[in-house]
């Protein structure tokens, strides 16, 4: 049959959006823009071969080849990090969005945590957005005594209260990968280390910090800290790419002294 020039463009209008509405509603990670405004997500060469996704509280970008998410995002301020939601009425769970995602199957019986990327404990404004945080796309294998259950959970406690004294930070967490790394579940790669970049943007000061993944009995977290050059050569991903480049320069080759 044929069509006028006319009715054709809302023909296809109507095609496209019969199609929109029976496609799956997968979050986007537009919608976290909030998150990332004025200083940029990572980015690599492959960025666009991870699935973006994003939650109430973080964005993420998840690398189907490890299995685990190569960063995660938070933009944390001191309101949210108070509320009634319950961690316990959270259980973890595969990512509904991210096929051929982890399954609970690949963290059991491994001998490592599932250690939260974005914690849980920052998202207790909200039910919904601590549901979304026990997602296993946000979720690692960490060591468990010593290392998630100790000096990281300490780090993420440390990065609240600085949050309370230095107003909003945003918060980039990750892991980095060196030579060989255990699997498990057959498609879960064990990372090597974890780090963590925190901007204060009110003071334009940043603090990078990498923990290896085992058993840590130093307690002083000031040990383990880097500069953000130093992740960006472990990881390939270029952080802060929004910022003018002469700040830019400057977080990124500096250590300076650790935070109070």
């Amino acid at each position: 049959m044929y069509i006028t020039s006319k009715i054709k463009p809302l023909v296809l209008a109507l095609v496209l959006l019969l199609g929109m509405l029976a496609a799956p509603a997968a979050p986007q990670a537009a919608g976290c823009a909030w998150i990332y405004a004025g200083v940029g997500k990572p980015l690599n060469n492959t960025a666009g071969t991870n699935t973006e996704l994003c939650r109430r509280g973080f964005v993420l970008s998840f690398n189907q080849t490890t299995g685990v998410a190569d960063w995660v995002m938070e933009r944390l301020s001191a309101p949210a990090l108070s509320g009634d939601s319950d961690r316990n009425s959270s259980p973890f769970r595969p990512d509904p969005d991210l096929a051929g995602g982890p399954a609970l199957s690949d963290y059991r019986g491994s001998g490592y945590d599932r250690g939260h990327l974005a914690p849980a404990a920052d998202m207790k404004w909200d039910q919904g957005a601590m549901d979304e945080s026990f997602y296993l796309s946000n979720i690692a294998p960490q060591v468990g005594a010593g290392f998630n259950r100790g000096i990281w959970a300490r780090l993420e406690a440390k990065i609240r209260g600085w949050t309370h004294s230095k107003g909003d930070l945003i918060v980039i967490t990750g892991p980095v990968y060196y030579d060989y790394q255990p699997v498990i579940g057959g498609r879960v790669v064990v990372p090597d280390a974890y780090f963590k970049i925190i901007y204060a943007p009110a003071e334009r000061k940043a603090l990078a910090l990498l923990l290896p993944n085992q058993r840590i009995t130093t307690p002083a977290l000031s040990e383990h800290q880097v500069t953000i050059d130093a992740l960006e050569a472990l990881t390939g991903y270029d952080f802060f790419n929004f910022l003018p480049v002469t700040l830019e320069d400057r977080l990124e080759s500096e250590t300076g002294p650790f935070w109070p």
